[in-house]
């Protein structure tokens, strides 16, 4: 940990997550500090990576929101096709019950038409 702060760049990633750690009131004990300080040391490294990095939001951000609509997209397109199943599945459930009606009362609908 004593590696960070012998570094000028490491000293400000450093700052900024010990001063997360206090909650924004920069009052810590000793204690606190010696139980926080992995997790301080990998956080202040992690930020120091994505800063050398130059890790871009921006960017990120873009490539996020087109796989976002890309996935939608999908999902559109398959909410689309079960619609058109469901309706298809209707016109066919619907000619069937006529056809099934028509040859059920063919011969009273005959007997009724002669008479």
């Amino acid at each position: 940990m004593f590696e960070i702060l012998e570094s000028l760049e490491l000293k400000i990633f450093f700052k900024n997550n010990l001063f997360s750690i206090t909650n924004n009131s920069l009052k810590i004990s000793i204690d606190e500090l010696i139980n926080k300080s992995d997790d301080l040391y990998r956080k202040t490294l992690r930020d120091y990576e994505l800063y050398s990095k130059k890790f871009e939001f921006d960017k990120f951000k873009d490539n996020l929101c087109k796989e976002k609509d890309r996935i939608n997209s999908k999902f559109e397109k398959t909410i689309d096709f079960i619609k058109f199943y469901k309706i298809m599945l209707n016109i066919i459930v619907g000619i069937s019950s006529i056809y099934i009606l028509y040859n059920g009362f063919q011969d009273k609908l005959l007997s009724f038409l002669i008479s």
